[in-house]
């Protein structure tokens, strides 16, 4: 009888499944941070000279700006309220203007009353009405509003004040003289500017009367028109006036 043959059962196997390479992680090997020593000099803050820098005045100016925006945002809703500001700020703003107006005045009628040495054989003094005098056969005296300061520049706390006389002759010539009054002792100085000069402006800074003005050079003739920048100041000292060129 033929032998049976036994069947056997072939399984296939599965393909492994490869497994993915891992990379290996690379461990740093930094060193540990150690405390950098800064100088005490470095550790203070210093402005870079680009930085604008605002002065107190300015900032106390822009705080009261953005506090009336903030009432002014928060009371439009009450018209009432937003009425009573507005009111308030145009009294404000006249009561000041009138201040100045008062001050301008009274230093324009300083130099109206006050008795001006001229120079004159006699030693002639001059009183200007309404800041305007006219002498026949000699010229006018006259003192421009615009040319009228007042501030402090003596050791006391009491108001000065500053002017420019002009004084155009029968003649071609115009001079011009710096006066400065001192308002404690009423004390009249005056100081010689030159002649057919353009005034630009007078001012009080710091306690000095500041004179800006154009001249010419000492070789130039009077016809030509004054270019060349100059600044006299004024300051009273001990009761004496220093002056000082720039």
């Amino acid at each position: 009888m033929p032998k049976k043959i036994s069947k056997k059962k072939i399984t296939k196997e599965k393909p492994k499944e490869k497994k993915a390479r891992s990379t290996p992680i690379l461990k740093s090997h930094t060193s540990p941070t150690l405390p950098v020593h800064i100088p005490e000099e470095k550790k203070r803050y210093t402005p870079t000279p680009h930085a604008p820098r605002i002065s107190f005045i300015k900032k106390i100016v822009l705080s009261i700006v953005i506090l009336l925006r903030e009432i002014i945002k928060h009371t439009m809703a009450n018209k009432r309220i937003s009425f009573i500001l507005v009111v308030m700020v145009a009294v404000l703003c006249y009561g000041w203007y009138t201040y100045r107006t008062h001050i301008a005045q009274k230093a324009f009628n300083i130099f109206s009353a006050i008795q001006i040495p001229i120079e004159t054989e006699n030693e002639e003094t001059i009183t200007l009405e309404n800041g305007y005098l006219e002498i026949e056969e000699n010229g006018s005296y006259i003192i421009e509003r615009k040319n009228v300061v007042s501030g402090n520049i003596s050791e006391d706390t009491i108001r000065d004040y500053a002017s420019i006389l002009i004084f155009r002759s029968a003649g071609t010539g115009t001079f011009f003289t710096a006066l400065i009054v001192d308002g404690n002792t009423n004390t009249l100085y005056q100081d010689s500017l030159g002649d057919r000069i353009r005034i630009k402006n007078i001012k009080i800074k710091d306690k000095k009367v500041i004179v800006n003005y154009l001249d010419r050079y000492p070789h130039e003739p009077f016809s030509t028109e004054p270019h060349i920048a100059y600044t006299k100041t004024y300051e009273i000292r001990n009761n004496k006036l220093v002056v000082g060129h720039y």
